[in-house]
C-alpha cells in the first residue's frame, strides 16, 4: 500500500500514526521504519506503538522518501 503523509508540525510535537491505519487491520502492533526508505530526520523519532515525536533538536525541512511500516499482532 502507498499513501503519502503530509505532516506540518512545530517543535515538541507528537503525530499518532495509529490513526493512518487502513480499516481492516488489527490494532496493537508495531510500527517501524523499513529500510527501504530514507530515515527520519534528526530530532524525529517513531516508537513502536506508533508515536512519532519531535524534539526540539529537529531543523525545519522536508523528510522525502520514509517508508512505515506495520506488523499486525
Amino acid at each position: 500500500m502507498q499513501d503519502t503523509l503530509n505532516l506540518q508540525v512545530g517543535s515538541a510535537a507528537i503525530f499518532d500514526m495509529t490513526m493512518t491505519l487502513p480499516a481492516g487491520l488489527l490494532p496493537g502492533g508495531r510500527f517501524d521504519i523499513d529500510p527501504s526508505g530514507s530515515p527520519l530526520p534528526a530530532g524525529v523519532t517513531l516508537t513502536q506503538q506508533g508515536l512519532l515525536a519531535v524534539s526540539g533538536a529537529a531543523s525545519g525541512g522536508i523528510a522525502a522518501g520514509v517508508v512505515f511500516a506495520y506488523t499486525e499482532p
